[in-house]
């Protein structure tokens, strides 16, 4: 059933009214045919009184065994959906077509099982549409304009709710989205539970929002507004409670998942500018497993575990990564990219235990490594994806008012994976924990001063992340191994240690390792921390990109912990050692403003040719009258550089300025300071 507008009969385009209640749809959609649903409201525009969503609705309605998506909503607005059931559909059950499909009710309905479409040849002119439905979802929104209300969501081969939101873009500030002064938007007190797509996939999320949005005042785009996911329950989804990308402010509230490989995925879209992506995670209530492990009728479940969580490595992988390097883990919240805030959360029943049985059984010792055959768990979880996304170090934990974090049956609050060699940047992700809410060494107390939880590196031999640890005696290592509940990584005091971003681009696309390494005594006998291999960034193919965490020291008097030494060299046999041409500096996320960073690193030589200089780029003016690197150290400026031609080095200080949101705290909107540098 398709309704249209009305044709034009003298008196303007007639729309009748929809008023559509208690009835049945069935065997109804022709699959993989465009328009062919068994509900259709096409382009109808606002179809009553702004806000209203009274005069049209579709109420009380089943639509089941269906055979191309349930529900479709195209270009209208102000539609009441409310207390209706779909059920079986092929594609999407409720689905919401573009962005003009906004400031609908939604409310009260039921969405249960989605299926794939099993066409082998999509007809042509409907591939782009029919994509959408290759892992459908029980509701599907283009907009997050919306009063979405106590809906449940079961069954998604997909997602319960997915929105597919305008993706902001960087330097356009139109590309953000908004709410109309009368338009309406709650995501509040949704249900989605047993969502599970095939075990290889990404599938199986109670909320997926995949794009990296920004909702801003319309009255000011420069204000971000939060976007609010309130009160949303999940269990028993195979991959994420909720996953949520944005490039502006989110705050997730009053929240409970449970039974589910990830409770929350908080993400930015990989961004590493200040002040994009911010997640607030407030009052929520997370569980690993509970009690209600269900019925083991599925080749994915084991007789061991029971249960439909993707924790066996037979079945679940990602990017054929090695067991250890995988999405394995039981995790309360896993802390990627963004700046992650946690505060007054409940965590329980996060607890390691043997998910494969094996003949004869394992048995363990305190203090053995973990076998494949076993999977661990954990509150507060370091993400294992090896990609180009830069963690934000200022993810943190922290009190609302006097609450703080609690945790029952929870084996590692804080848990750090063994992480790929191709991901430096995932090595140096940090949680900071400036109340000293979390227990680092397992002891079963919290900590009670502030600090850091740092991984350790991959090379070989092992080494600890240098730059947050090297030269701090007071890091202290707990491991993760068998009856030890270690985080698998350092615990730094908050005292000991500040830290900056540091983010290198080369133009050109041959090194594959920026060897780093920290100098503490630039002006005397230089004495030198280790040299840590920073890896290019292996999803960025056509360049070389680095980004790692540092050390700016616990203060900025003294030159200890500052002065870093960068190289560039591809890893052949022999090593080949390079100096580009061009080089782009991003310091960053620096904990204050006013904290000092020395780099000494290669640049092309200049022919000794008068008129020959190097160019210099960015937002900051730097002090060229240094000659020589002493004078640099030395130098009064907030930023210098001097320029060795003969040895083709550049010596440089950098100072921490704020970022894109002027004067306010660096710790919330970031530091940055950028720059790009070219012989010319």
């Amino acid at each position: 059933m398709m309704f249209l507008k009305g044709t034009n009969r003298g008196g303007g385009a007639r729309t009748p009214s929809v008023r559509l209640c208690a009835t049945e749809f069935t065997k109804l959609g022709r699959e993989g045919v465009l328009s062919r649903y068994p509900l259709h409201f096409h382009e109808l525009g606002d179809v009553g009184p702004a806000g209203v969503t009274k005069d049209w609705f579709i109420a009380n309605c089943s639509v089941h065994e269906t055979y191309n998506r349930g529900i479709v909503i195209h270009a209208t607005q102000d539609l009441c959906i409310e207390n209706n059931v779909v059920y079986n559909t092929v594609g999407n059950a409720y689905y919401f077509e573009d962005e003009a499909a906004r400031n609908c009710l939604v409310r009260h309905n039921l969405g249960l099982v989605t299926t794939k479409s099993e066409l082998d040849n999509v007809p042509d002119g409907c591939i782009t549409q029919f994509i959408k439905d290759e892992e459908p979802s029980v509701f599907y929104f283009h907009s997050a304009v919306q009063r979405i209300v106590e809906n449940v969501a079961a069954g998604a081969r997909h997602a319960g709710f997915y929105f597919d939101l305008p993706v902001f873009e960087l330097g356009n500030p139109s590309s953000a989205w908004s709410v109309g002064t009368e338009e309406e938007i709650s995501f509040v007190d949704n249900v989605a539970h047993s969502c599970s797509g095939p075990p290889n996939g990404s599938a199986g999320f109670g909320v997926f929002q995949n794009t990296g949005n920004r909702r801003v005042d319309p009255a000011n785009p420069a204000i971000l507004v939060p976007q609010e996911f309130t009160n949303f329950r999940a269990y028993k989804c195979r991959w994420h409670g909720l996953w949520t990308r944005s490039r502006g402010e989110v705050l997730i509230q009053g929240c409970r998942i449970a039974d589910c490989r990830s409770g929350m995925y908080p993400a930015s879209i990989g961004d590493r500018v200040p002040g994009v992506g911010h997640f607030v995670i407030s009052d929520c209530t997370l569980i690993g497993e509970t009690a209600n492990i269900g019925d083991n009728f599925s080749a994915l479940e084991n007789e061991e575990a029971h249960r439909t969580l993707p924790q066996t490595h037979e079945f679940m992988f990602n990017d054929s990564e090695e067991h250890e390097l995988r999405w394995d883990i039981l995790s309360g919240i896993e802390m990627y990219d963004g700046y992650i805030e946690v505060e007054k959360c409940r965590f329980a029943n996060f607890e390691d235990r043997q998910i494969e049985t094996i003949d004869p059984p394992i048995q363990l010792e305190i203090g053995d490594t973990f076998p494949p055959e076993w999977r661990q768990g954990g509150a507060l979880v370091q993400v294992a994806k090896a990609s180009a996304w830069a963690n934000d170090p200022r993810n943190r934990v922290r009190k609302l008012g006097t609450s703080g974090l609690s945790f029952h049956n929870v084996v590692r609050q804080v848990i750090l994976r063994n992480t790929d060699p191709r991901s430096s940047q995932v090595i140096n992700s940090v949680i900071y924990d400036p109340e000293g809410l979390l227990d680092a060494d397992g002891d079963g107390a919290p900590e009670g001063t502030a600090g850091y939880f740092v991984p350790k590196g991959v090379t070989d031999p092992p080494l600890s992340h240098p730059f947050l640890v090297d030269g701090i005696t007071t890091a202290e290592w707990h491991s993760d191994a068998y009856g030890e509940e270690g985080i698998n990584g350092y615990w730094v005091p908050g005292a000991d240690v500040d830290y900056a971003q540091l983010f290198v681009k080369l133009t050109i696309d041959d090194p594959n390792t920026m060897p780093i390494k920290r100098i503490f005594d630039p002006q005397g006998a230089s004495t030198s921390g280790v040299t840590y291999d920073c890896r290019r960034i292996w999803e960025k193919d056509n360049q070389a990109w680095f980004v790692t965490n540092l050390s700016t020291g616990a203060g900025t008097g003294s030159l200890a912990q500052h002065y870093y030494e960068l190289g560039f060299r591809d890893t052949a046999n022999p090593p080949q050692y390079y100096q580009p041409a061009k080089i782009t500096l991003n310091y960053s996320f620096a904990e204050g403003v006013g904290e000092v960073l020395y780099l000494d690193f290669p640049i092309m030589p200049h022919p000794a040719i008068s008129g020959l200089s190097l160019g210099i780029t960015g937002n900051v003016t730097l002090d060229s009258s240094p000659t020589s690197r002493s004078d640099v150290l030395t130098s009064a400026s907030n930023n210098a550089y001097y320029d060795d031609r003969n040895a083709g080095r550049v010596y440089m200080k950098l100072t921490s300025q704020n970022g894109l949101y002027g004067t306010q705290d660096p710790l919330v909107f970031g530091t940055d300071v950028f720059l790009t540098l070219e012989v010319q």
